[in-house]
């Protein structure tokens, strides 16, 4: 079981306010703060700790490779602990979760999840692919909300690659569709972003387009660029 996961840009490790670069070769103390999680460890389990230089597709790499190496002697994880409390027993027990009552819906087209991951020798290409007609946004693929007659479908599809030793092809393409309708009119909507990198700069570019009745009424390309903070200043 995970119990907490957490990250840093070792040129924030002073902070975020002025970051700045390793220098190679030289040691350096750093204090990685873990998200605060209740659990209980039980006798005999193991707490296992694993750190890495990289963490993709949830970590966007740096520009550069890079080799770290740790000195293992010197490291030491800090664990909160809470000790039993007489008082804990009289304590009172949760209550049951409580919700409101479901909306009555037909599905026209049931959820469907995928999740592929592979990898190329051949071009040392690395592919997660998640693709999900329903059940992100909704319960079904397409569904009817019975009360007003209304049906509305969802589509989504996330593609991320990356090739060994070189992190400035990462890339992640991210497409999602939302259909709307009732009686005589049809609304859809589509939207599709492409996150890339170089060097010196994050790239976002996105596209959204709507039509009413199969006729496109807007339709919009924008990009956007960022400064990549590599703790230069």
């Amino acid at each position: 079981m995970r119990v907490a996961l957490g990250a840093l840009a070792l040129s924030h490790r002073d902070g975020h306010a002025r970051p700045t670069p390793l220098a190679p070769g030289r040691t350096y103390r750093v204090r990685l703060r873990l998200p605060e999680t209740a659990h209980a460890f039980l006798p005999g389990h193991r707490i296992r700790v694993a750190l890495g230089t990289s963490y993709w597709p949830v970590l966007w790499p740096d520009a550069e490779p890079a080799t770290l190496a740790l000195t293992l002697g010197a490291s030491v994880l800090t664990l909160p602990v809470r000790p039993p409390d007489p008082a804990d027993a009289a304590l009172r027990e949760f209550a049951p979760p409580g919700s409101g009552g479901k909306t009555p819906i037909t599905v026209l087209e049931p959820a469907r999840v995928r999740r592929r991951t592979q990898h190329d020798p051949l071009t040392g290409t690395t592919e997660v692919l998640v693709v999900g007609d329903g059940g992100v946004l909704g319960p079904a693929r397409r569904y009817r909300l019975d009360e007003i007659g209304t049906v509305l479908g969802h589509s989504f599809r996330k593609r991320c690659t990356i090739r060994d030793g070189d992190p400035l092809s990462a890339r992640v393409e991210i497409a999602q569709t939302l259909e709307m309708e009732r009686g005589d009119w049809r609304v859809l909507l589509a939207t599709s972003t492409d996150f890339t990198a170089t060097a010196t700069e994050f790239r976002a570019t996105a596209t959204a387009s709507a039509s009413l009745n199969g006729e496109q009424r807007l339709e919009r390309r924008w990009t956007i660029a960022e400064k990549r903070d590599r703790g230069d200043a």
